[in-house]
């Protein structure tokens, strides 16, 4: 889920259960960490925990309790 962002990510979770088998399984696993207090990432956006570039959100920096709660 790390490269789906976004919107993205809540079509993609929408799309994938009709894919599945009955009774099958969406496995997921994460990289995400707490986020450090002391972010200085260049184009990090606090409000999204995105890196913006171009205007294009490329990377969720987050918790998984986050994403879980999404």
């Amino acid at each position: 889920m790390h490269c789906i962002i976004g919107s993205d990510r809540s079509l993609f979770f929408q799309a994938a259960p009709p894919i599945l088998k009955p009774g099958g399984i969406l496995m997921s696993k994460t990289m995400f960490n707490e986020v450090p207090e002391t972010i200085t990432w260049c184009n990090f956006d606090p409000q999204t925990h995105y890196t913006i570039h171009n205007s294009i959100a490329t990377r969720d920096i987050g918790d998984s309790n986050r994403h879980l709660q999404k």
